[in-house]
This record gives structure tokens, sequence and C-alpha cells, in this order.
């Protein structure tokens, strides 16, 4: 027979078994341990004190606990349902379902048909949001940001006062340091955003 963990001063330990006195989720901080006895310290600062054997039915030891503040990491699984708003969805990978008067239907597998939608649409007609969601391991990749163009045109006034249109065989720099870029549309500058 394995011996059961004995809680100790400063630890924090979390009600896994909710029973008389305590609700489950609970997080205390062990302030004292008397023999049979224990003070618990809420985040309030409430004390409580318990008889140690009916905490350790109750409770369950968090060794990476270290405030009250604190979460667990959470573990992402690849089977997780996720939702999917990269793409239309996709018939055999993703499900959806629709809110109808502010309430979900059923997740229904996507099927086979003419019209896609993306996740968030919004029926006209009825006024139900369109939602798809798949596994974590069937998200598509993120779509690649599309730089923004600005398109811009430079003439240049020599010192005898003669202009020149910017030759695109050279590379130019604009004021702030951003490249002068050019295609067949003409000069531009691109932005990430």
């Amino acid at each position: 027979m394995s011996e059961q963990k004995q809680p100790h001063r400063h630890e924090f330990w979390e009600v896994v078994h909710a029973g008389f006195r305590f609700e489950k989720g609970l997080r205390v901080q062990v302030a004292h341990v008397s023999g049979h006895q224990i003070c618990l310290e809420e985040k309030d600062g409430n004390l409580i004190i318990a008889a140690t054997d009916k905490v350790i039915e109750q409770f369950a030891y968090l060794p990476d606990c270290d405030s009250f503040n604190w979460q667990p990491e959470s573990v992402e699984s690849p089977e997780d349902w996720v939702t999917q708003d990269r793409v239309p969805d996709r018939p055999g990978i993703d499900e959806w379902n629709r809110t109808w008067d502010g309430r979900p239907t059923v997740w229904e597998p996507s099927l086979k048909n003419e019209e896609r939608y993306m996740h968030g649409h919004v029926c006209t007609a009825t006024g139900s949001v369109f939602k798809v969601r798949c596994r974590r391991k069937d998200l598509p990749p993120l779509p690649q940001e599309t730089p923004k163009r600005d398109y811009v045109r430079f003439l240049f006034r020599d010192c005898d006062g003669r202009f020149y249109l910017a030759d695109s065989s050279k590379e130019l720099i604009f004021h702030g340091y951003r490249e002068l870029k050019h295609d067949g549309t003409g000069f531009y500058l691109e932005d990430s955003k």
C-alpha cells in the first residue's frame, strides 16, 4: 500500500472531490500543520481548520503551483476540436452548425455541395450564423500575408529645371528608407500591413 502525500506548510492544494465544507475547484495554501489538524488559507485570507485525513481525501496537491493566480499549462491535443476560420468548409474534414434564434444546432459533417461557407457567414434570409470546426491536426496553414502596395509616381527635377521620370532599372530609396519597387503596373512602396 503506497503512502499518500501529506500536506506541508506553504503548499497549494485544490478540491477535487467536493464535500460538506469544500466546493470543487477551491484552491488553498497550507498555513499550518499540527498533528491531525491542518490550517488552510483561501485566496481572500479566510482560514479553514480541517482534519488532515479529510484534506487528503478531498484535495489534490498542486506541485507546480506557486500562487493563487497560477494556472496549469494546457496540453493541446491534435484531436481537439477548434474553430476553422481560414478557408471555406471542407467536405470530409470539417463539421458545421448554424445558430437559429441564438441557439446552436447539432454539429454535422460538411457535405459535398456547391456552396462553401466561411466560419461566421450570416445567412441574409434567416439571420443564422454559420460556424465551422475541425480537428487541430486538420487546420489549414495560415494564409501568407500579402503586402499592401501604395503606388507612386516620381518626377525628379535637376538644378537646370529639367524633369525626369524615375528609372526602374536603378534601385531607388524613398524618404524614410523604404524601398521603391517597380513592376508592369508602375512604381510602388510595399508595407507588411
